[in-house]
C-alpha cells in the first residue's frame, strides 16, 4: 500500500493595496492620479497668469516694442497688448477667479498707472481668451475699472465695480451683485449688463446695441448720447432706441 505524502501548503499573502484594488476595480488608482494631475495643471495655469501680469506691470516695454513703450492711458492699446500676452496661456475659470484676489497687492507696479483700470482690462483679456463660457469674479478692494472690456462671455461679479463697466462689450451677460460707477456700457455694442445695485451717471454713453438693467439708484441719464439699445431701471424701460 502506497503511503500518502502530505504536501505542506504555504499561505499566499495578498498585499492589502492590491486586494483593495481588485475589490473595487481600477477606479481608485485612476481617480488619485487624476486629482494630482488637476492640481498640477491648476497651479501651472495660475502661475502663468501671475508671471504675465508681473511682466506687464514691471517689464521693460522699450526692449519688447523697440520704442518708448505703450500708451498706458489708452484702454484699447493696453488691452491689445494684454490679449497678445495671455493668448499663449492655458488656465481655467478658477485660475482667473483666484488671480483677481492677487490684484489687491499692487506693490512694485512700475509705471504708476491705475491698478483698477489695468486690472480690469487684464481680467477682461483673460476671460475673453479663456476656453470656458462662464466666469465668476470676486472683486478686489481696489475695485475694477474698464472691466468686461469687449466682453463675449457670461460673468458674475461679487462686489462693486468702477467706471466703464462693459466698455465696447460685444455679447454675453455681465451680472454685478453690487454697485457700478459712471458710464456703464460705454460704447457697448451687444449683450446684456445687469447691475443689482446702484450706478453712477451716463449709463449707455455711446451705446450702439445691447441692454442695461439697473436695480438700484440711478445717478443720472442723458439719452442724446445713446445711439441704439435699451436701458431699464427697476424693471421700467427708460430708453428704447
Amino acid at each position: 500500500m502506497t503511503e500518502a505524502v502530505a504536501t505542506e501548503r504555504k499561505p499566499v499573502l495578498i498585499p492589502q493595496v492590491l486586494a483593495i484594488g481588485g475589490r473595487f476595480g481600477r477606479y481608485a488608482p485612476e481617480t488619485e492620479r487624476d486629482a494630482r494631475g488637476a492640481d498640477v495643471r491648476k497651479d501651472k495655469g495660475l502661475e502663468g497668469i501671475r508671471r504675465t501680469w508681473r511682466f506687464y506691470t514691471q517689464g521693460d516695454w522699450t526692449e519688447v516694442d523697440g520704442r518708448t513703450g505703450i500708451d498706458f492711458t489708452d484702454p484699447e492699446e493696453a488691452y491689445r497688448k494684454m490679449h497678445e500676452l495671455v493668448a499663449f496661456l492655458e488656465y481655467s475659470a478658477g485660475d482667473v477667479k483666484q488671480f483677481c484676489l492677487d490684484l489687491t497687492d499692487n506693490s512694485g507696479v512700475k509705471y504708476g498707472f491705475s491698478v483698477p483700470m489695468h486690472g480690469g482690462l487684464f481680467l477682461s483679456a483673460l476671460i475673453n481668451n479663456g476656453s470656458e463660457g462662464g466666469y465668476v469674479v470676486c472683486q478686489p478692494p481696489a475695485g475694477l475699472g474698464c472691466f468686461g472690456y469687449r466682453n463675449k462671455k457670461d460673468i458674475t461679479v461679487h462686489g462693486d465695480v468702477l467706471w466703464d463697466l462693459g466698455m465696447r462689450m460685444e455679447s454675453g451677460i455681465i451680472i454685478v451683485k453690487g454697485n457700478a460707477g459712471n458710464t456703464v456700457g460705454h460704447e457697448m455694442r451687444g449683450g446684456r449688463i445687469i447691475i443689482e445695485g446702484s450706478v453712477g451717471v451716463q449709463p449707455g454713453f455711446g451705446m450702439s446695441g445691447g441692454e442695461i438693467h439697473i436695480g438700484g439708484r440711478l445717478g443720472g441719464l442723458t439719452e442724446w448720447d445713446i445711439h441704439c439699445g435699451k436701458i431699464y431701471h427697476k424693471g421700467k424701460l427708460l430708453v428704447d432706441k
